[in-house]
């Protein structure tokens, strides 16, 4: 919101308001809440909810309640304006942090990584198994949730140098994951071949057919 406002002066949304009249309060306790804030995980879930706060409703609709579909909707939907509708939310948004954060969601995309090494109560070594690119998340929370071994489907995004899981993501559970996995690597393979940069722009391109195959591996209930 850039230079701190008087309670006097013009709210920033552009109503017309007074600030104390419109926006104050609520800018007040967010800012209350981001103090509060212990983890960069945290961090990143709180700024992407309010960056969702600001999206068209027709948007939120379409993006949906199941996760992985709903990161896909969000952050790689290419039409219309920015690759990525979350960037514009962010664009009447002054602070550099959160529009470096939106930049950052638009250039992940989802796939699926396995735990390569964990470092309990701090932090996981993440390998995306469809890029091969390996990432060390230090994230508390995460470090307690993530076992070796394990394979989670989400997207890891870079906030500057640092790597962090984004908060939407899920474990894939079910038997058979290792195959659902190979499957999923030879697709990639075939669509893109064997260049990451290429793999990466595949899986920016086809984000919702790969959380397709991994919800199709699993097992009838």
């Amino acid at each position: 919101m850039g230079a701190k406002l008087g309670r006097n002066d013009p709210c920033h949304c552009g109503s017309g308001k007074k600030y104390k009249q419109c926006h104050q309060r609520g800018d007040e306790t967010r800012a209350r809440e981001e103090r509060e804030l212990k983890t960069i995980g945290q961090w990143v879930a709180f700024q992407v909810a309010g960056l969702e706060s600001n999206l068209p409703d027709e948007v939120v609709d379409a993006a949906g309640d199941d996760a992985p579909f709903r990161q896909v909707a969000l952050f790689d939907r290419p039409a219309p304006g920015p690759q990525a509708h979350i960037a514009l939310a962010a664009a009447d948004e002054a602070e550099a942090e959160v529009k470096t954060l939106a930049t950052a969601f638009s250039e992940s995309h989802v796939s699926v990584h396995e735990c390569v090494d964990c470092k309990r109560g701090r932090g996981v070594r993440l390998k995306d198994r469809l890029t091969g690119e390996e990432r060390m998340v230090w994230d508390p929370e995460l470090g307690s949730e993530v076992e070796p071994l394990e394979v989670v489907l989400g997207r890891v995004v870079m906030v500057g140098d640092r790597a962090v899981m984004s908060p939407e993501y899920e474990k894939v559970y079910f038997r058979g994951r290792k195959k659902a996995v190979a499957d999923l690597e030879a697709l990639v393979t075939e669509a893109a071949g064997a260049d990451p940069a290429a793999r990466r722009a595949w899986l920016k391109a086809n984000g919702t057919a790969v959380v397709e195959r991994v919800r199709a591996a699993r097992p009838a209930q």
